[in-house]
């Protein structure tokens, strides 16, 4: 994984290079676990790459817009293949399936009476679907009295 962000008060940019190798969580390597030190790593298949990038920007203190893209390609490795530890000769940069585009659009607004959050999710985690989600955020204080 490799990242480069910028920041300041209004916005936030981030653009994300990740690559898995095909025996990525396939062994039980030291560090090919899905997670290291019960930490995931975050990846979400082997023999794959991705392009993450993002864009946050504040419209005031309590109201936001933030926009996400996904772009990735995966090979034929996946998280139930068989691991050959002897003939794993398998090509490292071979993708043979392209991904739909994913995309995610979400407005914060935090102290909106009727909603907090309204979100549209395109491809997001692999869906074939798109998506509407509005949510309101509510707080229960509990008192000792």
């Amino acid at each position: 994984m490799a990242g480069v962000g910028y920041n300041n008060d209004k916005y936030n940019v981030a653009v994300e290079y990740s690559y898995a190798s095909p025996w990525l969580y396939l062994n039980r390597a030291l560090y090919g676990g899905l997670e290291k030190h019960y930490q995931p790593l975050g990846l979400r298949v082997p023999q794959s790459h991705s392009l993450d990038i993002s864009f946050d920007y504040s419209l005031t203190d309590k109201k936001s817009v933030s926009l996400q893209t996904h772009l990735e390609e995966r090979g034929n490795q996946t998280l139930t293949s068989v691991w050959d530890a002897w003939d794993n000769n398998i090509a490292q940069y071979v993708f043979s399936q392209k991904l739909p585009v994913e995309w995610k659009i979400v407005y914060n607004d935090i102290d909106n009476k009727y909603f907090n959050k309204i979100a549209l999710y395109h491809h997001w985690l692999g869906s074939d679907e798109t998506f509407i989600v509005i949510s309101k955020d509510w707080s229960i204080k509990f008192s000792s009295d």
